[in-house]
């Protein structure tokens, strides 16, 4: 009974993982990123775990609607790449690997991070540092594996920012066409309810593993010295962190750890609305879909340089650095801010993040990069 329970779980894994090829035609492309989503359609809860999923979708439609064939495989499945393709777009490794298979093509990286070694470099130099302060022998997490997509790539289709741009060697900057994501849609959500929030004094930080490249050690320790704030942390956290900082964040009156919730959940709607800033320290991002999800919800932005965007200054606070000291600047500059001025902030996030990160924006910004590179 257990043999048979297996085979069926694997028999429904692989299918799940399989390619999914549409339309074959004179042009065809092929996607190394997601699959799984084309087959899960109907299944609202998996596609809302993460915006890449729908996007995924949505990145084959265009193709088609421009008169490609395409084959969507799994980026970091081993799978035969068959050859003789006009266009490659995607992520490493299959996005190499299909790549030199296909010198003639049109080669696309899908970049939704900053520069791999900015991002290693980075992780590496801040859990050192915490590390040593620390006295903890905490693992290097979320480093990614040395390729050379970015180099053998024609274009690089990019989520997020110039500031992501600034991440890349000068030699590869001028292959970088920047592409907004789409993020979730809070459909029952109105901005009025926001401005009905009677306290200015909770803070929220959302986001997945990597709980060091995406500041939560500092945003703790920076709740644990003002406790007149309340803090709310929503996400996993990585295993050796969170034994650190376990007793810390149970005995402190003032921070509540609400785990993983999911994006669509009431739950989390609730909590962001008591909430008035997004503290989001990283250091190494595209454009976090946590922030831009929390912006959505009017929440202000209190972004590092590494996940910031151009229009900062009108919307939010850009950190200098990453530093108990940087955090302690912020809180002067809200705490100057009157009543007045952080509504208005509430209003001016969620109407920049909701019109410009959506499903529409999305289309138009990958339809004009593809139509642009291939000449359509």
């Amino acid at each position: 009974m257990k043999q048979l329970i297996v085979k069926i779980v694997k028999f429904f894994v692989v299918s799940l993982l399989s390619p999914v090829i549409i339309h074959r035609r004179n042009k065809n492309a092929y996607l190394a990123y997601l699959p799984e989503p084309y087959k899960r359609q109907k299944d609202e809860k998996y596609l809302n775990q993460h915006q890449n999923r729908k996007e995924s979708i949505i990145i084959g439609e265009i193709f088609i609607k421009l008169g490609w064939g395409i084959r969507v495989e799994r980026f970091d499945k081993w799978f035969i790449l068959p050859k003789k393709y006009e266009l490659i777009f995607g992520l490493e490794p299959n996005f190499i690997r299909a790549s030199k298979l296909n010198e003639r093509a049109i080669k696309i990286y899908y970049a939704t991070g900053s520069y791999y070694l900015h991002q290693n470099s980075m992780i590496k130099q801040r859990t050192d540092e915490f590390n040593k302060i620390h006295q903890t022998k905490l693992a290097y997490q979320r480093l990614i594996k040395p390729h050379n997509a970015c180099e053998i790539a024609d274009y690089i289709f990019q989520i997020g920012s110039s500031k992501t741009i600034s991440t890349y060697p000068n030699s590869i900057k001028n292959k970088i066409i920047l592409i907004r994501q789409t993020c979730f849609t809070f459909n029952d959500f109105r901005i009025e309810t926001k401005l009905n929030q009677k306290n200015f004094n909770s803070f929220i930080w959302m986001g997945s593993t990597g709980s060091i490249l995406k500041g939560l050690d500092l945003f703790i320790d920076f709740a644990l010295i003002n406790q007149s704030f309340n803090f709310h942390i929503v996400g996993n956290i990585d295993d050796d962190f969170f034994s650190f900082y376990h007793d810390k964040i149970i005995n402190a009156k003032n921070i509540f750890y609400h785990g993983f919730i999911q994006i669509s959940d009431l739950k989390l709607l609730n909590i962001a609305s008591a909430c008035s800033c997004i503290i989001f320290p990283s250091c190494s991002e595209g454009m976090p879909g946590s922030v831009v999800n929390l912006m959505k919800l009017g929440l202000i932005p209190v972004v590092s340089k590494w996940c910031s965007f151009d229009e900062i200054e009108d919307l939010g606070y850009e950190l200098e650095n990453l530093t108990l000291n940087e955090l302690s600047k912020f809180l002067n500059w809200y705490q100057s801010l009157s009543t007045e001025k952080i509504k208005e902030l509430f209003v001016k996030n969620y109407n920049y993040a909701n019109n410009n990160y959506n499903k529409e924006v999305f289309e138009k910004d990958i339809t004009n990069a593809l139509l642009k590179v291939t000449n359509c």
